[in-house]
């Protein structure tokens, strides 16, 4: 298998799908930080680490987003 733009697309996808992305009951909060778990440039959305990767302690990985546009595009994805 050639990790090529397809592959990479499925496999992000059924990562979201492991956090709950496409279920409409799935806190967002705990959506995000989820989300969060699995790519570093995105911040966790709660909790004492708020704004930071999940992984910054390595004092590489950065989150590139603020936590509050991370909320608003969760809470909004059935909106499409």
């Amino acid at each position: 298998m050639v990790f090529d733009a397809e592959v990479q697309t499925y496999l992000a996808r059924f990562l979201m799908h492991q956090c709950g992305f496409y279920a409409r009951d799935t806190p967002v909060l705990q959506l995000g930080n989820c989300l969060a778990s699995v790519w570093a440039a995105l911040p966790l959305v709660s909790g004492p680490l708020r704004g930071e990767s999940a992984y910054s302690e390595d004092g590489i990985n950065k989150a590139f987003v603020a936590p509050d546009v991370v909320i608003e595009v969760l809470r909004s994805r059935f909106e499409w």
